[in-house]
């Protein structure tokens, strides 16, 4: 019950019901987004970290091969 002792309509309740499924779909789809988006970022991050890994580890790989002084 609301406050003035009645119930909402029927057709009240519907368009409230209709108004935050349409809102929660809104939510959704924007959620899928930036879900994909922060695996496209994680997967660059990671790709990043790896490059750059082996760039740190090269003139150790290079110095075991004997080719640096």
């Amino acid at each position: 019950m609301y406050p003035d002792g009645k119930f909402p309509s029927e057709t009240s309740l519907d368009r409230q019901r209709q108004a935050l499924y349409e809102e929660r779909e809104k939510l959704y789809e924007e959620y899928r987004y930036l879900k994909k988006e922060y695996a496209d970022l994680d997967k660059a991050s990671r790709t990043i970290d790896d490059y750059l890994e082996s760039l740190r580890d090269e003139p150790e790989r290079r110095r075991k091969k004997g080719e640096l002084e």
